[in-house]
Formats: C-alpha cells, sequence, structure tokens
C-alpha cells in the first residue's frame, strides 16, 4: 500500500528549502571570509547545507526526527520513506 503523494505545493516546498539552504550557508561563508579571513572547505560547507535543510524539512514536517543519517546519505530517499514510498527515484 502506497501512501498518496503529498502534491505539487510539497514538492516546491522541498525545492525551495533545498536551494534557500544553500544560498543561505553560501551567503554566510562568504561573509565569514570577507569579515574574519575565515575559510571553510567544500566537504564542511556541504554539510552544513544538508545539517540547515534537515533541519527546515524537519520543522516543516516534510521528515520526521532521527531521520538524520538517511538525510545525510540521500536527503531524496529520506524524503520518500516520510512519504511512505519507495526510495527509487
Amino acid at each position: 500500500d502506497v501512501a498518496p503523494s503529498r502534491g505539487l505545493g510539497d514538492v516546491y516546498k522541498r525545492q525551495g528549502i533545498c536551494l534557500a539552504s544553500m544560498l543561505w550557508s553560501i551567503w554566510l561563508a562568504r561573509n565569514d571570509f570577507v569579515f574574519n579571513k575565515s575559510r571553510i572547505s567544500g566537504r564542511n560547507l556541504e554539510l552544513i547545507i544538508k545539517y540547515r535543510a534537515f533541519t527546515w524539512a524537519q520543522v516543516s514536517n516534510l521528515v520526521a526526527p532521527g531521520m538524520e543519517n538517511i538525510w545525510n546519505l540521500d536527503p531524496r530517499a529520506c524524503i520518500n520513506l516520510q512519504e511512505g514510498r519507495s526510495s527509487s527515484c
């Protein structure tokens, strides 16, 4: 039994969360470099983006608490699990 899709609004919400998390994290890293001469590795920036996106998705009820490990491996699979769908996309 497959759960019904949440609709196009949630697709836009997920995309918006990912895009906003990415842009916000890059902006903050840029500001930290400009004002504090602090550098961040690409891998650390990626982890920060994933963390911010997961936190935002969790608050928006797109993913359940405790799914951080799945999210870090594959955010799309995490959302599909939350919606009761197969992880294949």
